[in-house]
């Protein structure tokens, strides 16, 4: 199976991007070690961080709390 993305030479990353959001801003990480631009548009699938448990953030709203 092939991408078609990569077939059309459109920007996109395959893997996922992580959206960190605490009371000031949201930030966004790809899980992607290759990924140079963890842009929302570049990706197709986002989850939130709660959704993974991400302990930084769950530090970040303790403090914020």
């Amino acid at each position: 199976m092939t991408c078609p993305d990569c077939g059309d030479r459109v920007d996109h990353c395959h893997g996922t991007l992580v959206l960190h959001a605490d009371d000031v801003e949201v930030t966004a990480e790809c899980i992607d070690p290759a990924c140079d631009a963890p842009e929302l548009a570049s990706h197709t699938l986002v989850v939130g961080c709660g959704e993974l448990g991400c302990p930084a953030c769950a530090t970040a709203r303790t403090r914020a709390a």
